[in-house]
């Protein structure tokens, strides 16, 4: 089952949490990427959280309480947008088959 995405979402990101992050573009192709935030821990740490957001959700959603907690456990975190959801960028031939 999938949900899709909902639009408009707000564009927030881990600073209105307080959180500082890079803000990253994955490619998955010569012309797609999956957009994503490297969230470094507050101390250094060899531990890392790969973390992407429930169905019919967006990366931004993460932004309040999943991303705090997640931080405070120490590790670095990965959170990611899925493929065609949030700020993913597809080319019109990604787009005919996704569909």
């Amino acid at each position: 089952m999938h949900f899709r995405r909902r639009e408009p979402f707000e564009k927030t990101t881990p600073a209105g949490s307080d959180l500082q992050f890079e803000d990253l573009r994955i490619s998955v192709s010569a012309r797609d990427y999956l957009h994503a935030w490297w969230i470094p821990a507050a101390l250094p740490s060899a531990k890392v959280i790969l973390a992407f957001h429930g169905n019919g959700y967006v990366l931004e959603d993460m932004v309040g309480n999943e991303a705090v907690n997640l931080h405070e456990i120490g590790a670095n975190l990965m959170l990611v947008d899925y493929r065609g959801h949030g700020l993913f960028q597809h080319s019109d031939q990604s787009r005919r088959t996704n569909r």
